[in-house]
């Protein structure tokens, strides 16, 4: 054996060794060791001397020795890496090799092998064994010496992450708590730690992939899903307690999600069932701890008991109560308000079942049970109903106790709740039937606040809405959707005055949707801001286009609906099309309709003054159809407008419709607004509307809506001119 180090000379830097004989001559007495050591192994000896000499230079300390006294140098000095000699017979040096590591086990070390032939056998083989590389005899030993240099700091990377992995696994088994990585939807992404029991789940063989909402107790207020989105997009953490049944036991989980970043979640999961009594987690596994109402897993309990021991020849109802506004009410008075109208909710609820001896005013049946589905959704079951009008009177009287003020922190907040209802047996057999059918017809209910009663049409309709939805992501993405557009033209001027963007959809799969079904699905499955986005900014592209070579602007409206409005920055995205295009921001114009002041007056006056001081247009749309307050109409700072088709259609006919279309006209010009009719059809209508000083229109009779390929010819055509002259009829006195 041989000893070389940084110190020791050319000359004396290592000595020869009797390979042959498993001898060893040592020359002058070595320094001490350094924490790198080198172990060469070879026959050569030489070669091994003048590599020890190169790795000494490079401040590594070298051991030299022959195959005969390899495994007694490998197992005292425990070197930090090898270099080892193959010979001509490459297998055979490779058998030594094994025999050296069977050995001395315990050294799992980088090694360098240096064969007299390097080819794709040796190398395969000596892989095999465990060699990290392979050099040929004749490099220079400089080379490995940088061979060896790379080699050991990656060790050192390697070592360093399997000692913090083995620490962070003790720790993680050490905690008590089970430790989820999950993503915006709530799936989980990486299980970090199982805790001591795993909350006997099974993640550490499913984990990963799994739908939090598919694995825990789904909580009353949301789903998981909900919950990740919300809590990630805020970057804020949220907690839950959830109740999970097994066998005759109630397990009691705490469930805490930390937001990683905007997309990522750390979850906590813990056992808390010490903390509770047992009749205290059976009682809220059961009722809500908010409300005091049976949750919705009690009460499809209770309406299962309650249909099996009904004759069959009773008329039972399930009303669905959906809370108007809710998410309005939290948004404006904050979460601790929003729980406090819901708690009320819920006592007038119990306070009107026929347990806590509460009857209708007519008894016409009864309030049986009543429960919480979820945040803002409740249902009830009332039995004895005599015949379909008691229905409505129970609902009614349902609504009247429901629509009185709640007080809170010295507020009257009102809020009127949507019904839906099924009756048993006709709507449906069983519980789950029954609350699906009684879902939709409020869904149904919520268009005019009302109560609604199931029928089969709602439910065709729901498939229909169904398709659309799964169809219309895809068609985003495909270029399935386009725009048209349709003129608008001052009949008294005559002049065109702008277009409006239309949105049109031919599905290869559903045919034509119209944007009357794409729009409030849209708004359900969280699609209309990038549909919005795509249809701003495809309608300022192409009024870019068609403006190029007009005569004189020509203004391009477009489409903002209530839930585009409510649910992202408008003026932002409009400020991003316009940016993008390069278009005018005099040449767009947004319709809103009269529903997006009301859902948040002071909001919507912070955008529409937004929206005004980027120099856009802006116009009520479907004016007459929604309750607008005068007051705000005459603060909001709007360019026009828009009497409502259904006004137009009539107005010929109707003396009712007449006289809405005058009193519009009449406050437009007292405001100083621009007063627009759309839905223009029969040159009757237009004869009328021009009677009562309305001279702005739009609708088939001036021209139908087409791409935006066709703008520039139609109006090379002289089109607008001639439905110009088609509405100049003489006008009829009894206009």
């Amino acid at each position: 054996m041989e000893r070389g180090s940084a110190q020791a000379t050319p000359a004396g830097a290592a000595v020869a060794a009797d390979g042959a004989s498993g001898t060893t001559e040592r020359g002058p007495p070595a320094p001490a060791r350094r924490h790198r050591t080198v172990l060469i192994v070879g026959n050569d000896v030489p070669r091994r001397q003048a590599l020890a000499a190169a790795l000494a230079a490079g401040r590594l300390e070298a051991i030299t020795a022959d195959w005969g006294n390899a495994a007694l140098c490998l197992d005292s000095f425990r070197p930090s890496a090898l270099v080892i000699e193959l010979g001509t017979a490459a297998p055979v040096s490779l058998a030594d090799y094994r025999a050296l590591r069977a050995r001395a086990p315990r050294a799992r070390v980088p090694t360098i092998a240096l064969a007299a032939t390097v080819d794709a056998a040796t190398v395969d083989a000596a892989a095999r064994d465990g060699v990290t590389e392979v050099l040929p005899q004749s490099v220079e030993p400089g080379l490995v010496l940088h061979r060896l240099g790379n080699l050991l700091r990656v060790h050192d990377l390697l070592r360093g992450w399997r000692t913090s992995e083995s620490r962070r696994r003790a720790i993680a088994e050490a905690l008590p708590d089970t430790l989820l990585r999950v993503d915006a939807h709530g799936t989980i992404r990486e299980v970090l730690a199982l805790g001591r029991d795993g909350l006997g789940l099974a993640l550490d063989v499913q984990g990963p992939g799994r739908r939090l909402d598919d694995l825990l107790p789904v909580p009353a207020d949301c789903s998981f899903a909900e919950l990740c989105a919300t809590a990630l997009a805020r970057g804020t953490g949220a907690e839950r307690e959830l109740l999970r049944p097994g066998g005759d036991n109630v397990q009691a989980i705490d469930f805490r999600l930390v937001p990683i970043d905007a997309g990522h979640g750390l979850v906590v999961l813990r056992d808390i069932s010490h903390r509770h009594g047992s009749d205290t987690v059976r009682r809220a596994l059961h009722y809500d701890s908010l409300t005091g109402l049976p949750n919705r897993a009690r009460f499809m309990s209770r309406l299962e008991d309650a249909l099996g021991g009904q004759p069959r020849r009773s008329s039972v109802a399930v009303l669905r109560l959906q809370v108007d506004q809710f998410r309005r009410i939290e948004q404006s008075l904050g979460p601790a308000a929003a729980d406090e109208l819901l708690a009320e909710v819920g006592r007038r609820l119990i306070g009107m079942t026929e347990q806590a001896g509460g009857t209708p005013a007519s008894a016409a049946g009864h309030v049986a049970i009543a429960g919480r589905l979820h945040q803002d959704a409740f249902a009830v079951l009332a039995v004895d109903l005599r015949g379909r009008d008691a229905c409505d009177t129970i609902a009614e009287h349902i609504r009247s106790q429901l629509a009185r003020p709640v007080s809170i922190n010295g507020r009257d907040v009102r809020s009127t709740v949507s019904i839906g209802i099924s009756l048993w047996p006709e709507n449906g057999t069983d519980p789950e039937t029954l609350l699906r059918n009684a879902a939709l017809a409020a869904n149904h209910a919520r268009v005019d606040g009302t109560a609604r009663l199931y029928t089969d049409t709602m439910r065709l309709r729901s498939l229909r809405s169904l398709d659309v939805e799964q169809q219309l992501q895809h068609a985003l993405e495909a270029g399935q959707l386009s725009l048209q557009y349709q003129p608008k033209v001052d009949v008294a001027r005559r002049r065109l005055l702008g277009f409006e963007a239309l949105l049109r959809w031919e599905s290869p799969v559903l045919g034509r949707v119209s944007p009357a079904e794409i729009v409030p699905v849209a708004e359900q499955c969280g699609l209309i801001q990038p549909l919005g986005e795509w249809v701003m900014r495809q309608a300022c592209l192409d009024a870019r286009r068609f403006n190029r070579d007009a005569a004189a602007p020509l203004p391009v409206a477009i489409n903002v609906s209530a839930g585009q409005f409510a649910g992202g920055d408008v003026a932002s995205t409009a400020r991003r099309a316009i940016d993008m295009t390069g278009i005018d921001a005099a040449l767009v114009e947004l319709e809103l309709t009269e529903s997006v002041l009301m859902q948040d007056v002071g909001s919507a006056l912070r955008v529409f003054h937004d929206l005004r001081q980027c120099g856009i247009r802006l116009s009520i749309d479907d004016f007459g159809t929604g309750y607008s307050s005068l007051q705000y109409l005459r603060r909001l700072p709007v360019n026009a407008l828009k009497i409502d088709r259904s006004f137009v259609k009539d107005i010929a006919d109707d003396k009712s419709a007449n006289a809405i279309c005058t009193a519009v006209v009449t406050l437009g010009r007292s405001l100083g607004l621009e007063v627009v009719a759309e839905g223009v059809e029969t040159v009757e209508q237009a004869s009328a509307l021009r009677a009562r000083g309305c001279t702005r229109l739009q609708g088939y009779l001036i021209g139908r809506p087409m791409p935006a390929t066709s703008v520039a010819a139609w109006i090379g055509r002289g089109e607008w001119q001639r439905a110009i002259d088609r509405t100049e009829l003489p006008l009829r006195a009894e206009y």
